[in-house]
């Protein structure tokens, strides 16, 4: 197995349910919207990390979130590929 580092953009207050699965700041109903975002955009990635510190943008909604701007971080992923 061989693991490929990937970017991940979505938003900020997901670090701790996406790092650690720690959805306690977020709610059931959230998480469910957060592991459906990854499926259809990262299937198969384990985040391991946020990288840099979080940055607004109006594209917010694109990454996963519920409205038209909002802050954003890129996360660190790991991803398996054949080798």
């Amino acid at each position: 197995m061989k693991l490929q580092v990937v970017e991940i953009i979505a938003p900020a207050y997901w670090a701790s349910y996406l790092t650690n699965g720690d959805a306690s700041g977020i709610g059931d109903e959230e998480a469910k919207r957060c592991d459906a975002f990854m499926a259809k955009h990262y299937p198969y990635v384990d985040v391991v990390d946020v990288k840099g510190e979080p940055f607004f943008s109006w594209s917010y909604d694109a990454y996963g979130g519920d409205s038209e701007g909002g802050d954003l971080c890129e996360y660190v992923g790991l991803l398996e590929v054949a080798a």
